[in-house]
């Protein structure tokens, strides 16, 4: 991650298993369309001070383009 780069953060929780920290970043290596556009890390140890992110997911953004009577367009984006 470098300085000033924006991510989402909360955590989820995993029942028996209790809470972990969750952290989603751009994917910055996309290269084509269908490549993800996020991805999604999990702090499998979040009590401890070595913090160490492991990839467990991805996240895909869609547009849906709807006609607006100005002759815009409105753009609802949803993932």
């Amino acid at each position: 991650m470098k300085p000033g780069e924006k991510y989402l953060s909360g955590e989820i929780d995993n029942g028996l298993n209790g809470r972990k920290r969750v952290v989603v970043f751009s994917n910055k290596n996309k290269e084509k369309e269908s490549h993800p556009d996020f991805k999604v890390f999990v702090d499998p140890n979040p009590e401890s001070e070595d913090s160490s992110l492991k990839e467990v997911g991805v996240l895909w953004q869609n547009e849906k383009k709807q006609d607006n009577s100005d002759g815009g367009d409105v753009v609802d984006s949803f993932m």
